[in-house]
């Protein structure tokens, strides 16, 4: 029992570091999308990123979500950016994987200069590799529709 102990309190600060490494990711995942900087994405999304939206679709693969991204979202002039707010992060007990829960929002400019956006929660998964955490998966589920997309 004290081997335990000693054990899960050794541990402690290790994964209290993990969530504060994996939050600086998401900041700078939330950075990059605020700058419609998508050649920034590659520093946080996985190789192997897959992300599932919160109307269905999916996407497969960190370039082909950068591309996305630089197709879509930064070129409609509605978009501004996509907020994340984690709400809990639990990293496995080897310190190689995690899972982080939240909520999200996306900020759009309506016909009349006001902002407005979607909303709802999220998933996403995150791989400790190459000494970094590195975003492998993200499912967004919408609670909230905006006046100006479809629900």
């Amino acid at each position: 029992m004290k081997i335990l102990l000693l054990a899960a309190l050794l541990a402690a600060p290790a994964l209290a570091s993990d969530e504060t490494d994996i939050r600086a990711a998401r900041a700078a995942y939330g950075a990059a999308i605020d700058a419609h900087a998508p050649e920034r994405f590659g520093a946080v999304l996985h190789r192997d990123f897959v992300q599932i939206g919160s109307g269905g679709s999916t996407i497969a693969g960190a370039a082909t979500v950068a591309a996305s991204y630089a197709a879509n979202e930064f070129k409609d002039p509605a978009f501004i950016t996509y907020e994340r707010v984690p709400e809990a992060i639990e990293v496995s007990p080897d310190g190689k994987l995690a899972m982080e829960r939240g909520h999200w929002r996306a900020r759009l400019r309506n016909p009349a200069g006001g902002i407005e956006g979607n909303a709802g929660a999220y998933q996403a998964g995150w791989v400790r590799e190459d000494g970094r955490w590195q975003l492998r998966t993200e499912a967004y589920v919408k609670l909230t529709c905006a006046a100006i997309t479809p629900c």
